[in-house]
């Protein structure tokens, strides 16, 4: 059959041969997860209109866009209305953030482009901290975990080790370029930007569940003697920390990998 046929030529000047298979990939299935399903349900209560293509998975690749029928060029094939789009102005952080000078008049645009991009981590970041109760919960259900995202924001310092010596590490440790993408300055805006917005707004600096959440829901702090309240609250701050920061790395890597930009030649025709 023609799936199963093999084709193979000879190599030139030597006694070998190449095998071809014109066997097809396999086709992408439409079966979702729960997590896909709500994502589904939620695009389109939010006004999000997919034409001529859905939501697929790949057997060798995972989760992607597949096209339903034929597409012509110039066929129009997401339509996104900008209050179901995470922005800055649009996130549940977005008075904090322009409080904090990462919003309204003072993202101007002499501002820093990557001073502009670590305001939608923050946006992204302070979305995440509400849990189900995000305008956006199932499309942030729906990406992929810190690990999942297959950044070097993840790697552990002995897997980072690998790229010592690499324009890679360079980039995302040593350079100061304002201009750069992310996750270059990532430690850099941790410590000067992310961990005061953080330490300010301290209602976006931990998930559902997390260190302080399931304190508060635990044993009463009058069944602690002074001595271990104060190891135990000190331990509780440097979790909380940890816990902060790996959201903030996760909406770092998110951001990165799944970010675009509003605007462009469109708007500036409409001008």
């Amino acid at each position: 059959p023609p799936s199963a046929t093999m084709g193979k030529r000879k190599a030139e000047a030597r006694d070998a041969y190449v095998i071809v298979s014109a066997e097809r990939p396999p086709p992408p299935s439409h079966e979702l997860s729960p997590a896909e399903k709500a994502y589904v349900k939620w695009m389109k209560r939010r006004g999000i209109v997919l034409n001529g293509v859905g939501v697929g998975r790949f057997p060798r690749t995972g989760r992607g866009c597949v096209a339903t029928r034929d597409i012509a060029p110039g066929d129009v094939l997401v339509s996104v209305p900008e209050d179901a789009i995470i922005t800055a102005e649009t996130s549940v952080g977005a008075d904090a953030l322009t409080k904090f000078g990462l919003g309204g008049d003072a993202m101007s645009a002499e501002a820093s482009p990557r001073l502009e991009r670590e305001a939608l981590v923050l946006a992204v970041l302070a979305e995440m901290s509400r849990g189900h109760e995000s305008d956006f919960a199932p499309y942030l259900a729906a990406l992929p975990t810190l690990r999942a995202t297959h950044s070097p924001l993840a790697w552990s310092g002995a897997e980072l080790a690998e790229l010592e010596g690499t324009s890679a590490l360079d980039h995302l440790m040593q350079m100061e370029d304002e201009a750069l993408e992310l996750p270059s300055m990532t430690a850099e805006h941790w410590r000067h930007v992310a961990r005061p917005f953080l330490e300010a707004n301290p209602e976006f600096a931990r998930a559902p569940g997390g260190v302080r959440r399931r304190r508060d829901a635990g044993e009463d702090d009058d069944d602690i003697d002074d001595e271990e309240g104060d190891e135990a609250d000190d331990d509780e701050a440097d979790a909380e920390v940890l816990e902060a920061q790996k959201m903030y790395l996760h909406a770092a890597a998110l951001v990165a990998g799944f970010s675009f930009t509003l605007g462009g030649d469109d708007d500036d025709d409409d001008d």
